[in-house]
């Protein structure tokens, strides 16, 4: 890393701290737009755990075995078969159907009725194309089943949920113990993943949040890795793994969009971090690999036979969700929507640039400013995810636990309060990790790709239509950078 490097990347740390010393500020004064929680009560429960993480990895540190290998994989398959339990017992409470409140029962339910009866999909495909790939994984993963004469298409979904999940869990444990070194750190890493509690609240809804959690982090890793493998001359093996990285980040960014900000991170560290000539040639072959694996599959899906015939009647235009992003809080506005297909298909794209120019415009700069601050509140400041809204929808029956995770529940301030102490504990690892990365030394340039990504998904957040769900298949992520703190 030379001298400009080294400039660059104290800049963007010091942009990350204050990003986040801004959110932790908002996460403790504002809170949830729904629930008043008391600020000490927030910042107690968050020194608590932290306190915990502290205990555990010294506690970790003297207990660890002289030849750990055999000790470390029963220890996870321990744990790991008393998680997947949990997770079973709680799809159980959740269990979903396909009534169709929201986004995940169309989709499941398109690819059930295809499954079973040929029935093609609806025109909400062509509204929401985001949504077909989730839809040919879920057909491809029903057809499978129904081949070998299972039909519980909801099970499979939790399975599918279950695998993902606990999967990137396991690569954040191998990610934390590869960064520090330490088998210990890298338990607790696990650990508080599984304390988090939404990872368990969404495990029946099987949509695009959940099942792309694995990929963020694995593409993350994976870089690390290759990365360590060039610096050893490794670089058959190096090779290997950044191919697997852009497949992973482009599997990812086929099924969500916001999982390409891993790979402009990727771009980033490398040029932040390795000499130039090297970055130019693992940048230009990871962009046109990418593009390779991205490019056809995209268009083979959108111009699959499977889909109703394109129409531009119900076609909206990208730039519609910047001009939902400048409403309120961000969140989903459905005025906008239908403002939106009020127009011909022909008027769209300039009535929604027009929109946003008005809409910058009657803001102000101070106006502006305030709008962002409530729509960064709404999306960071949300501890449980938006859990406390989506899970009640789509649901068979009510559930024993309702009272605790539903946002009116009688009991609800008990898990909304954890929530908010396990999220604030992570912001305060991510100060911690910034302080790293702007020391510049060797354990803090190992961090930097996981803070840019998630200073990417920050201003992802900040231009898009937004709400704290749309930051669940970055958890993972934000956990290895935390506990790396």
């Amino acid at each position: 890393m030379n001298a400009f490097q080294r400039v660059l990347s104290r800049v963007f740390a010091s942009l990350f701290l204050a990003t986040f010393l801004w959110i932790a500020y908002l996460i403790l004064f504002v809170g949830k737009d729904y629930i008043a929680l008391q600020p000490f009560v927030v910042l107690l429960g968050a020194l608590f755990l932290i306190g915990v993480y502290f205990f555990l990895f010294s506690l970790g540190k003297q207990l660890a075995p002289k030849n750990p290998v055999r000790t470390e994989i029963s220890l996870i398959a321990f744990v790991f078969l008393f998680y997947i339990l949990l997770q079973i017992l709680i799809a159980t409470e959740f269990r979903t159907n396909f009534e169709q409140a929201w986004d995940f029962g169309v989709v499941a339910r398109a690819a059930m009725e295809y499954t079973l009866y040929k029935l093609p999909p609806n025109d909400y495909f062509i509204s929401f194309s985001n949504n077909t790939p989730l839809l040919f994984l879920l057909i491809g993963l029903f057809k499978f089943s129904a081949a070998l004469g299972y039909y519980n298409f909801t099970t499979v979904g939790v399975i599918a949920n279950i695998v993902m999940i606990d999967a990137a869990i396991l690569v954040s444990y191998l990610a934390v113990r590869k960064i520090t070194g330490t088998k210990t750190a890298a338990v607790v890493a696990m650990v508080a993943l599984m304390l988090t509690l939404p990872l368990l609240a969404y495990i029946s809804i099987y949509y695009t949040d959940t099942l792309t959690i694995l990929y963020p982090i694995l593409s993350l890793h994976l870089w690390q890795c290759a990365k360590e493998n060039f610096a050893q001359q490794k670089k058959r093996k190096a090779w290997i793994q950044i191919a697997f990285c852009v497949l992973s980040a482009a599997v990812g960014t086929l099924l969500k969009v916001s999982v390409v900000i891993v790979l402009i991170a990727v771009v980033l560290d490398a040029l932040l971090t390795l000499k130039l000539k090297k970055s130019a040639v693992i940048i230009g072959a990871a962009l046109v690999f990418f593009s390779a694996v991205y490019l056809p599959l995209n268009a083979a899906i959108k111009n699959s036979a499977l889909l109703p015939k394109d129409s531009e009647d119900v076609r909206i235009p990208w730039t519609h969700w910047i001009m939902m992003g400048l409403h309120g809080n961000g969140n989903y506005y459905d005025p906008d929507y239908k403002m939106t297909l009020s127009f011909p298909p022909e008027q769209r794209d300039a009535m929604v640039m027009d929109e946003i120019e008005q809409r910058i415009a009657d803001y102000g700069l101070g106006g502006l400013l305030a709008h962002q601050a409530e729509k960064t509140a709404f999306v960071w400041a949300d501890g449980d995810y938006y859990s406390h809204v989506k899970i009640m929808r789509d649901r068979v029956r009510s559930s024993s636990l309702d009272p605790y995770v539903i946002y009116d529940g009688e009991r609800h301030v008990y898990y909304a309060y954890f929530c908010q102490f396990l999220q604030l504990a992570l912001y305060t690892g991510f100060l911690i990790s910034g302080v790293l990365i702007f020391k510049n030394k060797s354990y803090g340039r190992a961090l930097l790709p996981y803070a840019v990504s998630i200073f990417g998904l920050f201003l992802f957040q900040n231009i898009w239509e937004a709400r704290s769900r749309y930051l669940f298949n970055f958890i993972p992520v934000f956990a290895v950078l935390a506990i790396c703190g």
